[in-house]
């Protein structure tokens, strides 16, 4: 059974701390988790409508599920560390 524990992580693009989720999987390893788009604004630490703006302009990973967009953290921390 996966638990999750709320930690404090890395440090966002402008210098500020964010929290997130880690979830531990059976084998003890870490995995990042699927979030929605208000999750991900909080995380990136932009509103909303920004975060559609980068999915359409800046190429921001993420993948529809039926009308709603998610994002895989590890992916969105990949993209941000290529965009500085």
């Amino acid at each position: 059974m996966g638990t999750e524990r709320a930690t404090r992580v890395r440090p966002c693009k402008r210098g500020k701390t964010h929290s997130g989720v880690v979830a531990a999987d059976d084998s003890g390893s870490a995995r990042r988790q699927i979030t929605t788009v208000k999750e991900i604004a909080n995380y990136l630490r932009v509103h909303r409508i920004r975060v559609y703006k980068l999915v359409r302009r800046n190429g921001l990973p993420g993948f529809r599920v039926g009308t709603d967009w998610r994002f895989s953290l590890d992916a969105v921390d990949q993209w941000c560390t290529r965009a500085r």
